[in-house]
């Protein structure tokens, strides 16, 4: 599949104009505009590296890590 912001940049370049890519280029914003709209109301935050959420996702990484290693080593005696 071409890409139609290069398809329609060409376009525009040589005078040609088509409609479909501009339909497809549009429907390519309202999808992105409606995706973004709908995170933005949903209350969530997007997931960031770092931040107070990647703060949390670290610690609860290292926790489950700490609790598998204690039970591998005093449960099953391995280790």
């Amino acid at each position: 599949m071409e890409d139609p912001n290069i398809v329609n940049g060409i376009q525009r370049g040589t005078g040609q104009t088509d409609d479909i890519t501009l339909d497809v280029m549009r429907q390519d914003l309202t999808a992105e505009q409606l995706k973004f709209f709908r995170r933005a109301n949903s209350g969530q935050e997007p997931f960031e590296l770092g931040g107070r959420q990647g703060i949390q996702q670290i610690i609860a990484g290292c926790v489950l890590i700490v609790v598998l290693g204690l039970i591998l080593k005093y449960g099953f005696n391995i280790g």
